[in-house]
Order: C-alpha cells, then structure tokens, then sequence
C-alpha cells in the first residue's frame, strides 16, 4: 500500500495536510499493516504521521468489507531545533499543535486525536465500510497551532513568572485540602471586577491577604490564574476543563476566558458528547453550546436515539427532547 501526504498552511495557526491511501484493500496480512510519512513543517519540529490498517479478509465481490484505521502522528526535532535562540524563545505550548482532527473521503465528521506521552498524538479507531474492489481512500488532517509574536510572548512570560516562581505575592488563595497559591492584588484586579471589588472595598478578603475558596478545585483554579497571568492556560484545554473553567471564568466575571471555552466546546461538539455538553449547557445556562447541541442532536436523531444517553435525556429532561426532536427535519 502506498501512503502520500501533502501539507499547506492555510493561516498562521492551521495546517492542513491532505493524504491518501493507495490498494488498501488489496493488503492480505495476518497483522496490521503500518505507514508512514514525515512531514516538515513547523516552526522547529517535523512531524512523522503513521496509519495503521487491519488486515484485509478474504475478499468476496459480492460483500462489502469493513476496514479499519487508526492514525498517530509523533513530532520529531527539527534541524532547526535548538540551533536558533529566538526560535528556542519560543514555549513548546505555542510551537507544538494544541489541536487536530480528522476527516476521511468527504465525510463531514471530524475525527479528533488524543494527546499522549511522548510527543504523541492518536485518533480513534476509524471503520470504513468499503466495497471489495474499491482501491483506497483519502482525507485531511489539520494541525491546529497557538500563535503570536515573540515580544508579547516575552511579556507574558514575565507576567506569568510572578505567579510561577510566587514572587512578592500580597494575597494567597487557600484551599479546603490547605494548599495554597499566591497572586497579587494589582493584576488579578485589573483583570476581574470580582477581584477588584474583593480587594478594593472594605472587604476582609482586602484586610487579611487571604481568599478562601471552596468550590473550585486547586488545579482548575490555578489554570485560571495562569491565564490571567499568561493570557492563555498552561496545558491544552479538554472538555473537562474547558467545562470547570468555564464555571471559573463566570463566578469571576473573566469573558475572554469564558469566550475560550465556549469556542473551544462548540468546536468538540460530536456524537460521544452531543447530549451531555446539552445538559451541562442547559443547566449553566449558555445559549451558545445548547443551541449547538440541540441543533447537532437533531441532525443526529437517527444514531443518537437507541443510545442510553438519549434514554437519560428522555427521562431527566423531556422539555430538551421536546426541543431536539421539533427540530428534527
């Protein structure tokens, strides 16, 4: 089987690479079969992407045979890696993908991949139904990338060092298990109108230096302060955390960030979670996502219907089954 890959930047933070796979069909092993490609671009990284394919049954020209796919993409050093200082200036946060995603043929759904250990990412594995004599298949896969300007990633960083290193820190954040995280009252103010009022006013939040906080999880609120600091989260968000955060963002009245993690679940809205991001969204209240969700939910009837997930929704929530199924065309 022959295996080819073509890259083009799109903007300054998308690269999509469009590949195809020669006679996948034809392929008679008792084993998977794996191929793979390099390709170089990157600001100091190439990266190598994989696909393995299951092997090939005997073949009938009467059946259609079921073939399955699974891809990885592993980065690998550059020869520029290391060699130029300001490139080196650069946080593997923004020169390495903080998202990517699949298409096959001209299927409309976007497969996403799994950030792993290693400098590796992977999808799910991926089943195409294919008649005997079909010769192969091909798609897309596009490389999300975080991008801005040395400078301002100069200034955050030394933003962002105050609140890494904890330096002269005039408020500390303590938690219920009594971990604590220090901040200062100039900047979480002039990024919160929470803050302010809790460090401005006569407040004793004001007068101790202290804020307890009770309903926020230690690692969630410091991503918050992380992106106060830094403009940006220090790991890729999930859905999870997009969630938690979102739930942060709001009781702290940060939009940007509260915007971040609105795009970032509109944008992961897919079969495996269509129904739970629209009960989490009903019950917080965002139009955005239970607009999304319904809408996807509706154009889903049909494979999302036998689900137990369905069957929760039609139990604990009939008003949204309600919506979902008047939408249904």
């Amino acid at each position: 089987m022959s295996f080819s890959a073509n890259v083009s930047k799109q903007d300054e933070t998308l690269v999509c690479v469009n590949w195809s796979c020669n006679h996948a069909l034809e392929i008679q092993k008792s084993g998977p079969h794996q191929v793979s490609r390099t390709l170089g671009y990157s600001y100091t990284y190439y990266f190598e992407l994989q696909c393995n394919v299951s092997p090939t049954p005997t073949i009938n020209p009467n059946q259609t045979q079921t073939r399955h796919f699974q891809f990885f993409l592993t980065t690998r050093p550059g020869e520029n890696d290391g060699s130029n200082p300001t490139r080196c200036a650069i946080p593997d946060y923004y020169r390495l993908p903080c998202d990517m995603w699949l298409t096959v043929s001209n299927a409309v759904s976007k497969h996403f991949f799994v950030k792993c250990p290693e400098s590796k990412w992977k999808s799910k594995r991926i089943s195409i139904p294919n008649p005997a004599h079909y010769g192969g298949f091909n798609g897309a896969l596009w490389i999300k990338f975080k991008s801005t300007g040395i400078g301002e990633l100069n200034a955050a960083r030394r933003m962002t060092e105050l609140l890494v290193q904890q330096t002269r820190c005039d408020v500390q954040f303590i938690f219920e298990s009594g971990h604590r995280i220090g901040g200062h009252f100039t900047i979480l103010s002039a990024s919160s109108p929470v803050f302010e009022a809790m460090f401005t006013n006569d407040m004793v939040e004001a007068k101790t230096g202290q804020v307890f906080i009770a309903d926020i999880e230690a690692d969630i609120f410091k991503e918050l302060l992380h992106y106060i600091y830094a403009g940006h989260t220090s790991t890729p968000l999930t859905e999870p955390t997009a969630q938690s955060l979102y739930v942060a963002a709001e009781k702290y009245d940060i939009q940007d960030l509260r915007k971040e993690c609105v795009d970032f679940l509109l944008f992961h809205i897919q079969l495996n979670n269509a129904i739970r991001l629209l009960i989490w969204a009903y019950i917080h209240s965002i139009d955005e996502i239970k607009e999304a969700a319904l809408k996807f939910v509706a154009e889903n009837f049909r494979t999302l219907c036998p689900t137990a997930e369905w069957e929760d929704l039609l139990k604990n929530y009939p008003e949204l089954c309600l919506v979902a199924t008047r939408m249904i065309k």
